[in-house]
């Protein structure tokens, strides 16, 4: 019986490439979920944004201090987050402070 041929030469690629674009994005939510904040849609976007930078960084050119590199921009694009308001309006996370990650 033959094989099945996927309708494009690069299929499998492209089903990779849609699942990977679909979940970095939502392990980013995840892992921002406990404490929403009023731009947590665009702070993915970015937060994706610095990691295909580091990953093409190290494909493209090589670089193996990228994710190193792109740490900075992570923890400003952080730092920067908004708490959301709760129904009273004030911040639903006041007074919470995150730990710092630990440095390698």
């Amino acid at each position: 019986m033959p094989t099945r041929q996927p309708s494009t030469p690069h299929a499998g690629v492209q089903e990779a490439i849609a699942y990977d674009r679909t979940w970095l994005p939502a392990l980013f939510s995840r892992l921002l979920g406990p404490l929403p904040a009023d731009n947590d849609d665009e702070l993915v976007a970015a937060l994706v944004q610095v990691h295909d930078g580091a990953t093409a960084a190290a494909h493209i050119d090589h670089a193996k201090t990228s994710a190193r590199t792109a740490r900075k921009p992570a923890e400003l694009l952080l730092a920067a987050r908004r708490p959301a308001p709760n129904r009273d309006g004030a911040a639903a996370n006041a007074g919470y402070r995150p730990r710092a990650a630990p440095r390698q």
